[in-house]
């Protein structure tokens, strides 16, 4: 009887170690296309926090909507967006890092800092300069009107 408890115990252990440590690598991922996903976002002169929000909203750990914000990473953000220069293989880019905080792991590790774990994604970032707007850059409302059809599809006259 001893010896099955122990081994519950154990098992217990191994099976709450191995759900905390999937639970970090599928927001280690999930932070990773948040940064991504800012990035494309940042080509276009976009709103980086939002798409970020966006793609992190679906992990929702904690008891509340997903709202980044840009700026550096503090306890008190849950989601943080910012840019950042990062050596990658000797060359140093620039890019997007999000910063995601998460509830779990609190209990099992003690030099947790304040607000939680705090898990980081980075996408590199190259903003193009100026583009000559010619072929499929060229810019469709100035180039040429809008085509009938698509005016009579969303009820606009011709």
């Amino acid at each position: 009887m001893t010896e099955t408890m122990i081994m519950m115990m154990f098992l217990f252990l191994m099976i709450f170690g191995f759900v905390h440590m999937c639970m970090l690598i599928a927001t280690k991922h999930m932070v990773n296309y948040a940064a991504f996903a800012a990035a494309r976002t940042a080509m276009v002169d976009g709103d980086r926090a939002l798409a970020a929000s966006g793609v992190l909203d679906n992990l929702r750990w904690w008891n509340a909507w997903v709202d980044c914000e840009l700026g550096p990473s503090t306890p008190v953000r849950k989601c943080a967006v910012e840019t950042e220069t990062r050596d990658i293989r000797g060359k140093l880019r620039e890019g997007v890092k999000a910063t995601y905080r998460v509830p779990f792991g609190l209990p099992i590790f003690n030099a947790i800092p304040d607000g939680g774990i705090q898990v980081i994604g980075f996408a590199p970032l190259k903003v193009q300069g100026d583009i000559r707007e010619h072929g499929d850059n060229r810019n469709v409302n100035t180039d040429k009107p809008i085509p009938c059809w698509i005016l009579n599809r969303i009820g606009l006259p011709c």
